[in-house]
């Protein structure tokens, strides 16, 4: 039985009319998938004219998707076989009959366009408002055994499976694309999942995108930040290169109150390290004194254990020649 769906009814938020939430989208799916081997477009060719689309694609090589690539997709997309995903992306917009006309012709001109078959190429349409039940019914969507996946066995729509962003499980590889969900409990706890581990599972420029993503849907809620206010112009489009950069000066601003021992808390040997040779000189010095003998020697192979021991000796000796 397909379940009962309650359309949207406010999230309480007033859109920002210059935010291109496909390029937002498409910069996190590229940041987090290029290194494991996807390539994510976000101006796709759909026919062999122009213009191009709004669109994402996602495009792969081999078989079938990778054990290190499945962790960054969602639901539907994970179970898909196809090489070719394209993904059209409504954020403000409820889903209507415009919304699978345009995801049927992207479906059918880049097929045609780029000469594949039709098991290579899948069209998906994220949605991150949840439909009315009676537009779902009008297209015959149902949701298949996968939470906030529906598919329809209706001709001119059958090869455009649809994503409800708020209705995905709460599950990892899910948070990537519910950070963009319309209600707050479920990109905030999208947020949490990806931004609570501090010891670097995601690289630095992901945490920072994450980062001033957040800041900017806390802005849109009404939770004004003083930092976004240095990137960005009331006027201006918001790119993906200024969420990073808001990020980034959210993320120097929170280091900079932290103690010694806060900001090296939880973090591994080889983290360490890294922090230490991308900070001044001062501030290095500063860090390793606050750590405890053990913990500067933690990670040093027994050669480098053996040079450092070396350069110990040498220096007590010039010390106490100096002294005499």
């Amino acid at each position: 039985m397909t379940e009962q769906l309650q359309p949207d009814q406010s999230t309480g938020e007033s859109s920002p009319a210059r935010t291109l939430w496909h390029r937002l989208l498409g910069k996190e799916l590229e940041l987090v998938l290029t290194p494991v081997g996807i390539t994510v477009l976000t101006e796709v060719q759909v026919s062999s004219n122009p213009p191009k689309a709004d669109i994402l694609l996602l495009r792969r090589s081999g078989d079938a998707w990778t054990t290190e690539q499945l962790p960054f997709l969602p639901d539907g997309i994970r179970n898909s076989r196809a090489s070719h995903i394209l993904i059209e992306f409504k954020y403000r917009e409820t889903i209507q009959e415009e919304t699978f006309q345009q995801a049927v012709g992207y479906d059918y001109f880049y097929q045609q366009g780029q000469q594949l078959a039709r098991t290579q190429v899948e069209t998906f349409v994220f949605s991150a408002k949840t439909p009315q039940q009676t537009t779902l019914r009008a297209f015959g969507y149902e949701q298949t055994e996968t939470a906030g996946v529906y598919r329809s066995k209706m001709v001119l729509v059958r090869h455009v499976t649809l994503i409800i962003l708020n209705q995905l499980l709460p599950v990892p590889y899910n948070a990537f694309v519910q950070c963009f969900a319309s209600q707050r409990r479920v990109r905030r706890a999208a947020f949490q999942h990806l931004l609570a581990d501090g010891k670097g599972a995601l690289n630095e420029t992901v945490r920072d995108f994450l980062t001033g993503l957040r800041n900017h849907m806390q802005m849109k809620e009404g939770t004004m930040s003083e930092v976004i206010d240095e990137v960005i112009d009331e006027d201006e489009v918001l790119t993906p290169e200024m969420v990073i950069e808001t990020g980034r000066l959210i993320r120097k601003s929170v280091i900079a109150r932290l103690t010694p021992e806060e900001r090296l808390e939880g973090l591994t040997p080889e983290t360490r390290q890294a922090l230490f040779a991308s900070l001044p000189a001062e501030e290095r010095k500063a860090l390793i004194a606050s750590l405890p003998l053990e913990e500067r020697l933690a990670g040093l192979a027994a050669e480098d254990m053996g040079a450092l021991l070396t350069q110990i000796e040498a220096y007590l000796r010039t010390q106490n020649k100096e002294q005499k």
